[in-house]
């Protein structure tokens, strides 16, 4: 499994710890659970308390520049058009400040649309990967199951004539009860691989976060370019002491303000959510994702503890089983029918018996990669 001291087991990063560590209390400043329960309404009191602290920043900022407006509207003094220099040098100030900052957002938007890239083409190969479980068990399910029953029937038509060795034939019937019993086993077992995964549709699901994740990063990319815009705009409007040009933009940056702290509470809220659901993140999915596995299933492929046993490996086994004494059966059977019987459905039954049993292995080998 690697080197010494490597694990394959799963570890939360430093960063959703670090948001996990943050304090989760209700309305009555009381800690409560922070195990990740959207369905509990105090869970997600606590995040709305949580995604509250920038929309409180908002209201004081928006305070104080109410303060100075009221302070401005009642003074009558008539002051020299230099008065507010200082004003306009701050004013460009933060707005190179802001078009930094901006920029920061702009690759952050980036990164993070290259991470959501690389996590739906992880999706989409897991995809593959359960439609090929659900596509080989059944072609394993068909050719132990159905297709195998007229074959069955008439090998045992066959074996009804009457003959004398009747040594030989009770090896035959022994045989052909084996092999009708261990295909069976084999069709159920198929039946149990592909049962759990029929109503999980990944395709369509990586479709939609493909969708929407274009959305959000073309919507992220002309939020934070117009941002940028204004900014520099209104770099622009103080430079050329353009009074007019200033308030507008002002106003469109106080707009822009209220718009980036209200979507900062959300994805402030949010980000804290995703680290509660990425200390346990098979816990989560198994209990809260909206899909019909067991799971103990979901548990083994997301938690990557070697010491848990694969739920669908067991019927992967049954089937193999199955299948090798079908072959073995077989075998029996088209060695010793011919010699005793001359009925001429007897070859096509053993040649359909035999093609049937070769597909199936061959799908146990493409299950036994998938699983």
């Amino acid at each position: 499994m690697g080197a010494p001291g490597v694990t394959d087991e799963y570890s939360p990063p430093r960063l959703s710890r670090m948001l996990h560590a943050l304090p989760h209390i209700n309305v009555t400043l009381h800690r409560v659970n922070d195990t990740f329960a959207p369905n509990s309404p105090v869970y997600l009191e606590s995040l709305g308390i949580l995604g509250s602290i920038p929309g409180a920043w908002l209201i004081l900022t928006l305070t104080v520049l109410l303060i100075y407006l009221l302070t401005r509207c009642c003074d009558r003094k008539q002051r020299p058009p230099r008065s507010i220099t200082a004003l306009k040098i701050t004013l460009m100030i933060l707005s190179v400040l802001c078009c930094g900052a901006i920029g920061v957002g702009l690759f952050g938007n980036d990164d993070l649309h290259n991470a959501m890239l690389q996590s739906i083409q992880a999706g989409n190969q897991l995809a593959a990967l359960v439609n090929t479980v659900k596509n080989q068990s059944s072609i394993l399910e068909e050719a132990m199951g159905s297709r195998a029953r007229a074959p069955l029937a008439r090998l045992a038509d066959a074996l009804d004539a009457p003959v004398a060795n009747q040594t030989a034939l009770g090896t035959l019937l022994r045989a052909l009860s084996a092999l009708r019993n261990n295909a069976s086993a084999a069709a159920s077992a198929a039946d149990n691989l592909r049962r759990p995964l029929a109503a999980l549709n990944l395709d369509a699901f990586m479709k939609r976060a493909w969708v929407w994740e274009a959305a959000r990063w073309a919507g992220g990319m002309a939020g934070w370019c117009c941002g940028g815009a204004v900014c520099v705009a209104l770099l622009a409007a103080a430079a050329r002491r353009s009074r007019r040009a200033l308030l507008l933009l002002c106003v469109g940056a106080l707009g822009a303000l209220v718009v980036c702290w209200l979507a900062g509470a959300v994805l402030a809220a949010a980000a804290v959510a995703a680290a509660d659901a990425c200390q346990e993140p098979a816990a989560a999915l198994a209990h809260h994702a909206p899909h019909n596995l067991p799971q103990d299933m979901v548990h083994y492929y997301l938690s990557c503890k070697v010491s848990r046993e694969n739920v669908l490996t067991a019927e992967l086994r049954n089937a193999q089983r199955a299948v090798v004494a079908v072959r073995q059966a077989l075998a029996v059977l088209a060695r010793g029918a011919p010699q005793l019987f001359n009925d001429p459905g007897l070859q096509p039954a053993l040649g359909a018996l035999g093609a049937g049993t070769g597909e199936a292995e061959r799908a146990l080998v493409a299950l036994s990669g998938a699983l």
